[in-house]
């Protein structure tokens, strides 16, 4: 009985692995163009205007972004707690959930900054999701259904031990 009980708690670990590869994909798209994982995380110079190399005029950049770093962490954070301890186990499926919101809010949350002159700026933008978002989304629910599975069994059978 608790030789399965193992692969779930890997498979939990695995796709949180996966969610950290993801980081490798288009996460955010706007039009034609696509954003990286590792771009939307640390940030990526857009546009430069430097006209005959005397200066910046103006120029518009993705900032770093704490709360893409953080949704794509947590599953993997979440399946090392699982994989430490049965006792563990609501932590780390807690913390799943709290990576799944963060995921679907992540393209209402990403904006894009930009200065003229000495003046900075911040624009929203109608962000839509990449299909690395996405397989990141199902990566983070399939760990989330191998913890929650996880959950019930240990409740059972601390339900049957008693």
């Amino acid at each position: 009985m608790t030789k399965h009980l193992h692969i779930y708690k890997y498979i939990s670990l695995f796709t949180g692995f996966l969610v950290m590869i993801s980081i490798m994909l288009p996460i955010l798209r706007y039009d034609e163009t696509a954003y990286l994982g590792y771009e939307v995380i640390a940030g990526t110079e857009i546009l430069t205007i430097n006209p005959f190399n005397l200066g910046i005029v103006a120029r518009a950049w993705l900032p770093f972004s704490w709360l893409a770093m953080i949704a794509f962490i947590l599953p993997f954070i979440s399946g090392l707690f699982v994989l430490l301890d049965k006792k563990y186990v609501l932590i780390g499926i807690i913390l799943s959930v709290i990576s799944l919101f963060l995921m679907i809010l992540l393209p209402d949350q990403v904006d894009i900054l930009y200065s003229i002159g000495n003046s900075n700026y911040n624009q929203s933008v109608n962000w839509e999701m990449g299909f690395g978002l996405i397989i990141a989304i199902l990566y983070v629910f399939i760990g989330l259904l191998s913890q929650f599975y996880l959950f019930t069994i240990y409740d059972i059978l601390k339900l049957k031990s008693t």
